[in-house]
Order: structure tokens, then C-alpha cells, then sequence
């Protein structure tokens, strides 16, 4: 595996978790304003 290769998969998993963390602070802001 090469240099470019592991910066292609670190940048992957960090769009991954940027984008769980994003939905979930919706998921909670929303429950949040329902109730």
C-alpha cells in the first residue's frame, strides 16, 4: 500500500465519521424539538 493510497482511506473514514456525527446531532436536535 502506498502513501497516496492511505491518505485516500484516512480522508474515507473521516468524511465516514463526520457524516455519522452530523446525522446523529440532527437526529438529536430534532427528538429534541419534538418533544
Amino acid at each position: 500500500m502506498n502513501c497516496q493510497t492511505k491518505l485516500r482511506i484516512n480522508h474515507l473514514t473521516a468524511v465516514k465519521s463526520v457524516a455519522i456525527f452530523t446525522s446523529n446531532a440532527n437526529l438529536k436536535f430534532y427528538t429534541s424539538k419534538k418533544t
